[in-house]
């Protein structure tokens, strides 16, 4: 943010993980399905939620790539 053209701050905006995310997870992995995170956020926030949730597998930084689109 700026105030008069110079730096005065900045914000930052966090999702909240859903309560049930965890057991969610807990019941996929219980049927043997493979979960993976993916976030366009950056790879410390992403490390953060995956402890919440016990993700073994979590990748951020993701853009999608659209270039196939007309």
């Amino acid at each position: 943010m700026a105030i008069d053209q110079k730096f005065a701050g900045y914000v930052t905006i966090a999702n909240e993980i859903k309560a049930d995310a965890k057991q969610a997870i807990t019941d996929l992995h219980a049927l043997n399905i493979k979960t993976m995170m993916l976030s366009g956020d950056k790879q410390s926030v992403v490390n953060k939620d995956g402890s919440i949730t016990y993700h073994p597998d979590e990748q951020g930084n993701t853009i999608p790539d659209f270039s196939h689109r007309n």
